[in-house]
């Protein structure tokens, strides 16, 4: 992906100037594969708001669908 030289866009595989740029890139990363593996495995629904007891548990957090898809928009933002 070429970009062009002053146009102040970056391209996706050039490596982070601060180590807050990998920080987010890592903890997008991480948002976006956790959503995508709670969607995945834990069985997750889109229904109404219900009880948090009855709602399923992903590691060490209870999801909904929407919370998996929150998740991801985060992660890719």
């Amino acid at each position: 992906m070429a970009t062009v030289p002053g146009s102040g866009q970056r391209s996706v595989l050039e490596p982070p100037d601060t180590p807050a740029q990998a920080f987010a890139a890592l903890s997008g990363l991480f948002l976006v594969a956790l959503g995508v593996l709670a969607l995945i495995f834990a069985g997750v629904g889109f229904g109404t708001v219900d009880s948090l007891a009855e709602r399923p548990e992903f590691l060490i957090w209870t999801v909904s669908g929407w919370t998996t898809i929150l998740w991801i928009a985060i992660g890719t933002f």
